[in-house]
């Protein structure tokens, strides 16, 4: 079973807001920017279970990751939540667009972070 969420943000706070929130609950891997993650995502997709994605970040960026995610056709393996602060619309839409299963805007909520990610983790297990 897939138990390992790939928490992906530049920010080492933002990272470990999240993973006090999920510790625990999964096994917790993280990558500090979209080459880092994309470098984990081709040696351990078969054990993610979802990706939590910042959109705003130095080098490769959320929505560039995940339209080499969804070229990729690793999207059909595991949702991909993006988690911003971000107020674009456009950049939002695009997310979407690219194959984002849903977003979290910062700052985040604990209970709001693990029901979005437990639901999302149940429906792609199905």
């Amino acid at each position: 079973m897939r138990n390992r969420i790939l928490i992906v943000d530049d920010s080492l706070f933002n990272r470990q807001v999240l993973r006090d929130i999920l510790k625990g609950k999964y096994e917790l891997i993280e990558a500090g920017n979209g080459q880092d993650a994309l470098d984990i995502i081709e040696e351990q997709h078969d054990e993610i279970a979802a990706v939590l994605l910042d959109i705003v970040m130095p080098g490769m960026d959320g929505v560039t990751l995940l339209k080499t995610l969804n070229l990729k056709k690793y999207l059909s393996d595991f949702p991909v939540l993006m988690v911003t602060g971000e107020n674009s619309f456009e950049t939002l839409a695009d997310c979407f667009k690219y194959g984002a299963s849903d977003y979290i805007r910062k700052p985040v909520h604990k209970d709001y972070v693990i029901e979005k990610v437990e639901k999302l983790v149940a429906l792609y297990m199905q």
